[in-house]
């Protein structure tokens, strides 16, 4: 009887042997071991590498070609500004001569209101060209804060009133703005109320 046991033993192995299963390292598994799935790996490795890669292209290239286009675009605004400018002041010619005509429209006939309408006419076209280039004027009202980033003064008014202090007191020309990124083409001109000491 003890031999029996003696013999289950050696085919069972002892006991701390046989309740250790084959060692198989996690990192390799059994497929791997077949020479077309090793193949396999490698290209689904290479071609995941490849799109990584493709794609890291293409995300700078579609980043260099914003940038380009805001550049080309900023470049051409700058060439253009002198332009821009011009017409601005043209504009200001326009309305100001409309503005002076038209005080004294009651004394003349009708020439003199179509010669007005042209003035008007004018003025309004010049403000279309400039849409076109994304420039639009703004206007400053009466009592607004002032604020050196939009408005330019033409004079001070001394105030005793406290509420009143760096307000705007009147607008004399509208300022423009380039409305593709908020930036000022030209202050608004405007008086302004200063606190008397």
């Amino acid at each position: 009887m003890e031999k029996h046991e003696n013999l289950q033993d050696e085919d069972l192995g002892t006991t701390s042997e046989a309740a250790e299963p084959s060692q198989i390292p996690v990192s390799e598994p059994i497929m791997l071991e077949i020479p077309e799935l090793q193949e396999m790996a490698a290209n689904v490795k290479e071609i995941l590498v490849q799109v990584q890669d493709f794609t890291y292209k293409d995300g700078i290239n579609s980043r260099l070609h914003e940038e380009l286009q805001k550049y080309k675009s900023g470049l051409c605004k700058d060439f253009l500004s002198p332009l821009l400018k011009g017409i601005i002041r043209e504009y200001d010619r326009a309305i100001r001569q409309y503005h002076i005509y038209s005080q004294k429209k009651h004394e003349q006939g009708e020439e003199y209101s179509n010669l007005l309408k042209q003035f008007e006419n004018m003025a309004f076209a010049l403000l279309d060209l400039l849409s076109d280039f994304d420039i639009e004027p703004f206007e400053v009202k009466e009592g607004e804060a002032f604020s050196a980033k939009e408005h330019r003064i033409a004079e001070i008014i001394e105030t005793t009133e406290v509420n009143k202090d760096v307000t705007i007191a009147a607008s004399i020309n509208c300022g423009f703005k380039d409305m593709s990124n908020e930036r000022v083409m030209r202050h608004a001109e405007v008086n302004i109320y200063k606190l008397k000491k």
